[in-house]
């Protein structure tokens, strides 16, 4: 995998004890917020600063089966309005691609019990950060149990060689218009996409308790975050980054800022932990 520079070296998550990510200066919205949630009813909120010398190495850490389709799927991929954090102005737009899967037949299994996958988006810059840094992209795949409990793998991508398996999806990027994009009606047009070629193929994990970062914020979500990037090129990367901050006027006054990823959230004493030896 080619890692270029850009903005910033990035030294690669190999083991909880490795360098830290630095890629330049932190975006306005992804620094941390405080007054937007109610902490003291909302306390397990995502996403959070994986500090690697925080991490426990839990050994006995239930095995993650993975269950995608090794062929290509159809889905149906969308350009869509979520609502962020509450403001005195509305809650933030927070424009998404969403490539939707259901029924695809594409689950994992973890400690026994079965996660369908429903659909996967994307965050520019990265939601979840390692050692105090984002990274330039971040996927995420959002699974349900029978039961309505979410399980979500986030993968962080760095800037690289183009990626093929991202591409039916951002290929798309082109034809979607934010300026008359509104809360009920999004964008959506089919592709064929491989869902098995998302995952990196290290299957080292961190893994904590945190929520949903979009409205309505859900707790009680279990995150599974690769310890190994993926990559993307820096115009897959530019392209997607300009479609989630272009403006979306249909939608009022509410506030977009630049980029579509929340906030970092206080970890409090909320464990981490990783199948990684250190």
């Amino acid at each position: 995998m080619n890692t270029e520079r850009r903005d910033g070296a990035f030294a690669e998550p190999r083991g909880h004890g490795a360098a830290p990510i630095d890629n330049g200066p932190v975006p306005v919205r992804h620094r941390l917020r405080c007054d937007v949630m109610d902490t003291a009813a909302h306390h397990r909120q995502s996403p959070i600063d994986i500090t690697r010398d925080e991490v426990t190495f839990g050994a006995d850490l239930p095995g993650l089966s993975v269950r995608y389709p090794n062929r290509p799927v159809t889905a149906r991929v969308c350009l869509e309005v979520k609502d962020g954090d509450p403001t005195p102005a509305g809650a933030e737009v927070v424009p998404e691609v969403v490539v939707h899967v259901a029924g695809s037949g594409a689950a994992v299994v973890l400690g026994g019990a079965e996660y369908r996958l429903d659909s996967l988006h994307w965050h520019t810059p990265s939601e979840h950060w390692i050692d105090g840094r984002p990274a330039p992209l971040e996927v995420h795949l959002v699974h349900r149990s029978e039961a309505g409990v979410f399980l979500v793998i986030g993968v962080l991508s760095l800037v690289g060689e183009h990626d093929e398996t991202i591409a039916p999806a951002f290929d798309l990027i082109d034809r979607f218009d934010p300026g008359r994009l509104t809360p009920d009606e999004p964008q959506c047009f089919d592709a064929e996409v491989r869902l098995d070629r998302l995952l990196p193929k290290a299957s080292a994990t961190f893994r904590y308790d945190g929520s949903l970062t979009t409205a309505p914020f859900t707790e009680g979500v279990t995150w599974i975050v690769f310890t190994e990037p993926l990559a993307a090129s820096a115009d897959q990367i530019d392209r997607h980054m300009a479609l989630v901050s272009t403006p979306t006027p249909r939608c009022g006054d509410r506030p977009n800022p630049p980029g579509n990823a929340r906030p970092i959230q206080e970890r409090g004493r909320r464990p981490i932990a990783t199948d990684l030896p250190g």
